[in-house]
């Protein structure tokens, strides 16, 4: 059936009434899209639990891979856990859960771990590793994080690269799956990280782990990055936890009528014949300054200009606040400009329609000083943000007796920086080598008889020789992850909030 001029208009009118219903614009009910991508996308910020589900389309005709990824070699990420059965794998249960975040892989997401880390992800930084395609529907993103001490025991991590000792600023472990087959980054895709820090540490860079064995072993990868995270996305938050939006000075007005004044169509530009709908995208960053403004279908240059200085005049908002503390918010507004039929010609009579504000998300923008490590990964799997340990002073090798168990792993824990070291088993001795002379650390032995656990905690300072006086005492595996929770260690950071920087605009037709 072909519609008429009418029916078309009609249709349209609906069209636009579905897109501005309250439910589209508050956040609630459909999932917010990100800015300037097409097509319906899942939350920004997303746990396994309670996920809707998302349509996949159709198979449609057999693609062929792109032809940089079947140029490259495909890096294939080590597994969560150590291969093989017995102790460390018994361990392994009582390490971090992974949060599974279900994402539109169409548009950008940001992640916000529990401690602070934060995964930045590209649009369309996927494909499926076995065919090099785009997946075309929801992605699964699994990340585990490992910054504390007991944590990084619990998941047998070290901080070690083929034997040298390493200083780590945090670690986590990313995969992606669509309909159950693993993902792979694309070519030219990275994910931007950052680990906050108390008390900067030069040198630290990206490192990605293997298994070697039951050991992690840690390559340094050159892909130190510096550029602006989170380009205007966010994390959504959970409703119930006293979040509350940034909004408009109350005493100034209202943002409604302040997009009348300075969103109007620009002068010198000719209007449009049909109506046209422009999407401006903003921050509101935790100090209530507006910045990542970017014009999407932009009629002009000028309108840009305008739309720049209009946000650069612009009074700050109250922020928006969660758990009590202050939050970034990202917003979406959408205008419609028309002509009215008694207009003529005249552009200045271009009217604009102003929507309800889209909430899109909270999230966490800055951190306090001192800061906050930015790296980059091009691969998944196993990322530390390590450095070597360097330090001038004498090296020692000493070893450890753990008995005659069978099963037993023993590690050094050092208390003044935040490291890690397992020990390789030699002639029925732990070996340490490389180890600095008198530095304070705890050596945590773990052993297994069967289905009984032991745990020995010695504190120690290094020195040469061989350690015998090893006291083992019986625990469960709840036991085990509560005592290794305890290990003395360097803390890691605590996240907060940093100066932000300028405001930026970029515009997007």
């Amino acid at each position: 059936m072909q519609l008429t001029p009418p029916a078309l208009l009609l249709a349209a009118g609906l069209c636009l009434l579905a897109c501005n219903t309250p439910e589209s614009r508050s956040g609630k009910g459909a999932p917010a899209a990100a800015v300037a991508v097409p097509g319906p996308a899942a939350p920004l910020y997303q746990t396994s639990a309670g996920a809707p589900a998302l349509d996949v389309p159709a198979s449609g005709p057999a693609r062929q891979a792109p032809e940089e990824y079947r140029r490259s070699t495909v890096y294939v990420p080590a597994s969560l856990r150590c291969p093989g059965d017995g102790l460390l794998t018994e361990v392994q249960q009582v390490m971090p859960a992974a949060t599974t975040y279900t994402i539109n892989p169409a548009q950008p997401y940001g992640i916000e771990s529990e401690n602070g880390t934060t995964v930045y992800i590209p649009a369309d930084a996927f494909v499926v590793a076995g065919t090099g395609l785009p997946p075309e529907g929801p992605v699964a993103v699994r990340v585990v994080e490992c910054n504390r001490t007991g944590d990084i025991l619990a998941a047998n991590l070290s901080t070690t690269s083929q034997g040298r000792l390493l200083e780590t600023g945090g670690m986590l472990y990313i995969d992606a799956q669509y309909n159950g087959q693993p993902c792979t980054l694309a070519a030219g895709k990275s994910l931007d990280l950052t680990f906050p820090y108390d008390t900067p540490r030069p040198g630290m860079r990206t490192f990605t782990g293997r298994w070697d064995g039951r050991q992690m072993d840690w390559t340094p990868r050159d892909e130190r990055s510096y550029r602006t995270i989170f380009d205007g996305v966010g994390f959504e938050m959970a409703d119930d936890d006293g979040s509350t939006g940034a909004y408009f000075p109350p005493d100034v007005g209202t943002f409604e009528a302040f997009c009348r004044e300075h969103f109007r169509w620009p002068t010198g530009t000719e209007g449009p014949i049909t109506p046209r709908d422009v999407r401006i995208s903003f921050v509101i960053n935790e100090y209530g300054a507006a910045e990542r403004v970017r014009v999407h279908n932009s009629p002009s240059a000028a309108y840009d200009a305008q739309v720049a200085a209009a946000f650069a005049q612009m009074p700050c908002w109250i922020p928006a606040q969660r758990l009590g503390m202050p939050k970034a918010n990202a917003f979406t507004q959408d205008l419609q400009f028309w002509w009215p039929f008694n207009a003529g010609d005249a552009d200045s009579l271009v009217k604009v329609t102003v929507r309800g504000i889209g909430f899109d998300s909270l999230f966490t923008m800055y951190t306090n000083v001192p800061g906050r490590y930015r790296l980059r990964t091009t691969a998944l799997g196993w990322i530390n943000c390590d450095r070597f340990y360097n330090e001038p002073g004498e090296k020692v090798e000493f070893y450890v007796d753990a008995g005659s168990s069978k099963d037993v792993d023993v590690k050094l824990v050092f208390h003044s920086i935040r490291s890690v070291m397992q020990g390789r088993l030699q002639d029925d001795r732990f070996v340490f080598t490389g180890i600095p002379v008198g530095m304070d650390v705890t050596i945590v032995a773990m052993k297994a008889d069967g289905s009984v656990f032991g745990l020995a905690l010695k504190p120690w300072k290094t020195a040469a020789g061989t350690i015998k006086e090893l006291a083992f005492e019986e625990v469960t595996l709840g036991c085990l992850k509560e005592r290794l929770s305890h290990v003395a260690a360097a803390a890691p950071a605590t996240t907060a909030r940093a100066a932000p920087p300028a405001p930026l605009l970029t515009a997007s037709r």
